[in-house]
């Protein structure tokens, strides 16, 4: 996969880009991580013939971070606009969201349904979460989801990620974190397909928290199975991409 960049409104995005393929899929990756992270389960894609495009969302990976007023409204439309840029006005894509990606996908959905094939979550929820403790949640559920992380390389691959993008900006990267935490989404009136898989081992967002769609349990893995098992993830998207 190539590695670019565009400018759009003014903010430099990074994204990786297979280039070919007879359809386009867009992977919008979770918060604190950055496409890097999903170079495997592009290659998975890739292999099947589709085009994948990632991008590092605002403020992760080499993407600049926005307005200190960030809503997942203007990352979304920011997407559009480089989903635009790369694959022109009249091709539909299908999103694939994981964790804060889905939410990302939700809004781009409904606000330029007519440019998806299918919105696809992977452990994504749009409950909100008001009146948690934004560290003491995140520190508990990432400490069991890291415990559970299979090999050593896989722990400093995703730690190492993460500080990466801590480290670069922790004070927009802490107002996301309100944000995608107090947001409450799950709209109803969604013009395309929609498709949410949940891990029955996320300690994230738990299963049982989404009743609005319809939804497929994946026994035996965790919120961070789209990285550290992409060829699973394939083999259980395959009918539906």
């Amino acid at each position: 996969m190539k590695r670019n960049s565009a400018s759009i409104n003014g903010i430099h995005i990074s994204y990786v880009d297979s280039i070919v393929g007879s359809k386009t899929i867009v992977i919008f990756h979770g918060f604190l991580f950055s496409a890097h992270l999903y170079l495997c389960l592009a290659q998975q894609l890739i292999d099947k013939g589709f085009r994948v495009i990632i991008p590092d969302l605002p403020g992760h990976g080499q993407s600049e971070p926005m307005d200190p007023n960030i809503s997942l409204t203007d990352m979304a439309d920011h997407m559009f606009e480089l989903i635009e840029t790369l694959v022109g006005s009249e091709q539909k894509v299908t999103i694939i969201g994981h964790s804060m990606g889905g939410l990302v996908g939700f809004y781009f959905a409904q606000r330029h349904a007519k440019r998806i094939n299918r919105l696809v979550l992977l452990n994504s929820s749009g409950l909100a979460y008001i009146n948690r403790n934004v560290f003491g949640w995140l520190f508990a559920a990432a400490t069991k989801t890291v415990r559970g992380y299979k090999t050593p390389v896989t722990v400093l691959k995703i730690f190492y990620e993460v500080a990466k993008n801590v480290l670069q900006h922790p004070q927009y990267l802490l107002r996301t974190a309100h944000v995608v935490i107090n947001t409450l989404v799950w709209p109803e009136n969604l013009l395309c397909q929609v498709s949410v898989f949940c891990a029955s081992d996320d300690d994230f967002y738990p299963w049982q928290t989404v009743d609005v769609y319809m939804k497929v349990v994946v026994q035996n893995q965790s919120h961070d199975w789209p990285v550290l098992n992409p060829s699973h993830v394939v083999e259980t998207l395959n009918d539906y991409l």
